[in-house]
């Protein structure tokens, strides 16, 4: 259903190019396909909150999230990661659980990335210029 490149890794340990997808890319069953993403919204004052979700692609529903008002990666997208995770753990494991967002730093870098795999998640990226909103193509 969805193919992993076989060079998502990059030497130093940072996700690469990684994963090509059409809109078949979809999930068998819940915790094997998560999507990640960051979104902001502009608020009253002119700042900027942002929210970091994680979504089970099969279930079609957030299983980790975080707001903040700076897109610090500890602070924003690992907490998000790790309360899906933690969900992913208590509901049959984390083993085969492909971890899907775009190429924004705070996915790409080495923090994020090595505790994806340190939870036992399979790391993946999309390409460049397509968004991880396509993989919402499900029959």
């Amino acid at each position: 259903m969805f193919r992993i490149s076989p060079n998502s890794m990059g030497d130093d340990g940072t996700m690469t190019k990684g994963t090509r997808y059409t809109p078949e890319f979809k999930a068998s069953a819940p915790n094997r396909l998560h999507v990640a993403d960051i979104t902001y919204v502009r608020m009253a004052d002119g700042r900027s909150g942002y929210t970091a979700f994680v979504t089970d692609a099969f279930a079609r529903c957030i299983v980790g999230w975080a707001c903040a008002t700076s897109m610090d990666t500890e602070e924003l997208p690992l907490q998000a990661l790790e309360q899906a995770t933690a969900r992913a753990a208590a509901h049959g494991g984390t083993d085969g659980l492909v971890h899907h967002s775009d190429h924004g730093v705070q996915y790409t870098g080495t923090v994020y990335t090595t505790r994806v795999m340190e939870y036992g998640t399979l790391p993946s990226t999309g390409t460049h210029s397509a968004s991880p909103t396509c993989c919402w193509v499900m029959p």
